[in-house]
């Protein structure tokens, strides 16, 4: 399963479909991003559209003063030269990329556990896990842009490494595309969806497929 092939295929079968652009303003995200507000790449932002922009973007046909369409929040952040998103509602927080100890037995995409504020939490590499290999454009020093999104998972919180954090965006659910019908089920299963933000190509990650892991004895 090769993701970047995956993404450039999507955004081909999308090519005529109107782009939609959200304007960003800055969120109260304290509560994210943790010990790692102080910094600007882990600012997060919320996009607002007026009525009519809405209205437009989504195609509703909804009068004025009508209920808005409605958006769904998705907290985007980078692997290698793309943009991927899990939604906010599955976010515990963003922290700073801790020291990660490796736990025999593990998946190749598990990098090992952390400790968070005292708990074990288990690390995943989402560049392993999706079997993406395009370098980040910035070069391989993008080490102190790197953060840990503690996801909530079924049995507890779940890390999964980021190269960089980009923020908070509001998008409307008109906009989401399903996965291409053309690829294969172990990759289709761990994508919940695409989306356009700012002319940006988002795909939506499913956190239970995704974040998934058994180990063995």
């Amino acid at each position: 399963m090769d993701m970047a092939k995956i993404r450039r295929k999507a955004a081909a079968d999308r090519t005529g479909t109107r782009h939609r652009k959200d304007e960003s303003t800055k969120a109260a995200a304290g509560d994210l991003v943790g010990s790692a507000a102080d910094e600007g790449d882990t600012r997060t932002e919320r996009s607002g559209c007026s009525g009519h922009e809405m209205q437009a973007a989504t195609g509703d046909d909804t009068v004025a003063g009508g209920p808005p369409p409605p958006v769904m929040e998705l907290l985007c952040f980078r692997l290698g030269p793309e943009t991927y998103a899990f939604h906010l509602r599955d976010i515990q927080e963003i922290a700073h990329l801790p020291a990660v100890a490796p736990v025999p037995g593990t998946p190749h995409y598990v990098s090992g556990v952390c400790s968070l504020r005292g708990k074990m939490v288990p690390v995943v590499d989402l560049k392993a896990r999706l079997n993406i290999t395009a370098p980040h454009p910035e070069g391989s020093g993008t080490a102190r842009h790197a953060k840990l999104i503690i996801v909530k998972g079924p049995k507890g919180p779940i890390g999964a490494r980021a190269d960089a954090v980009v923020g908070v965006r509001r998008l409307p659910e008109a906009g989401l595309a399903p996965p291409p019908a053309h690829i294969e089920a172990d990759a289709a299963r761990m994508i919940s969806g695409v989306v356009i933000s700012e002319e940006t190509f988002v795909t939506i990650i499913n956190v239970e497929e995704a974040l998934a892991f058994t180990m063995t004895r």
